[in-house]
């Protein structure tokens, strides 16, 4: 006698309706309509082997990503708009690339590293009086 079984049908992860059909896609945990995924930025599908990443929440093909970070701020990560400071290899806002410490703008003041963090003239030296330098 056969066995009768329910089928409960899972929510696709990105637009939250049921998926009925036997084709679906695997990405992060989430199972997805093979129609909805796809890029966000470029609303291109993605195909098996194709590299992508997921980012607050929304999938991106590398080469969307690729460019949302190069006109993204290093600080805040939002879109850079005219005045853009470059440094430590990045673009920041201008309010953005600061001091670790007091947070005063560093764009027009010059700035010192330590552990690739920036910091100003005053709060670099306070912190050379409390590190421990080693000679070797």
């Amino acid at each position: 006698m056969p066995i009768k079984k329910e089928l409960k049908f899972q929510k696709c992860g990105s637009c939250q309706t049921e998926i009925t059909n036997a084709v679906a896609v695997l990405a992060f945990g989430d199972v997805l309509h093979h129609t909805c995924f796809k890029c966000v930025a470029c609303n291109q599908w993605l195909r098996a082997g194709e590299e992508y990443t997921k980012t607050k929440d929304v999938i991106m093909c590398m080469e969307c990503m690729k460019k949302q970070e190069k006109d993204a701020c290093a600080g805040c990560k939002r879109e850079l708009n005219d005045r853009v400071v470059v440094a430590m290899n990045s673009r920041w806002h201008f309010n953005c690339f600061v001091c670790s410490t007091c947070r005063r703008p560093l764009a027009d003041v010059g700035y010192f590293l330590v552990n690739a963090n920036p910091f100003c003239s005053e709060h670099f030296w306070q912190l050379q009086g409390h590190l421990r330098i080693t000679k070797l």
